[in-house]
């Protein structure tokens, strides 16, 4: 059975598996919400979308990982195929901790797409890692797309650059 959840905007944290096994299809996460700890949605094996709202300030969501050993990211066990990210993200993982196979979108079928956002300012070494995403449409507003963002995305077919102002870094 499908569970319904809606998370406040007085909310700041989404705790250490908060979520976990849960049965919940779809989630936004409101822009007041900064930090989401690890293993959050563990087990959420009906999750197939997420939003993630612009934050009111412009800051930055800062995402935990699975700390469970099964090598996979925060969204471990949720078959996501649409993702609409309307902020910026940064991983939670220290220099020391950082696996690919930890990134919040790796191994994720996303086949109904990702959107991005006018906060998104940068895409995150390996963010798609292995993913089934087909195509992205980069807005302006992204100034740098980091090494490895869409290492091993064998389904990428299309790529489509808003024209802007500013020059785009690219890694490798």
């Amino acid at each position: 059975e499908s569970v319904s959840v809606t998370i406040g905007g007085q909310v700041r944290t989404l705790s250490n598996y908060m979520f976990s096994c849960l049965h919940i299809q779809s989630l936004t996460i409101p822009g007041t919400v900064t930090t989401i700890g690890n293993d959050v949605f563990n087990g959420c094996d009906q999750l197939t979308s997420i939003t993630f709202e612009p934050s009111p300030t412009g800051t930055a969501l800062t995402i935990g990982w699975n700390t469970d050993g099964t090598d996979e990211g925060l969204f471990v066990d949720c078959p996501l195929q649409t993702v609409n990210l309307n902020r910026q993200l940064e991983y939670g993982m220290t220099n020391e901790e950082f696996d690919e196979d930890y990134v919040p979108f790796a191994g994720k079928s996303l086949v109904n797409g990702v959107t991005l956002g006018e906060q998104v300012h940068t895409l995150l070494p390996y963010m798609f890692y292995k993913s089934g995403i087909t195509s992205l449409k980069i807005p302006a507003t992204v100034e740098e797309i980091m090494d490895n963002a869409f290492y091993e995305c064998t389904t990428l077919a299309s790529v489509r650059f808003e024209a802007g102002t500013e020059p785009l870094t690219i890694g490798f």
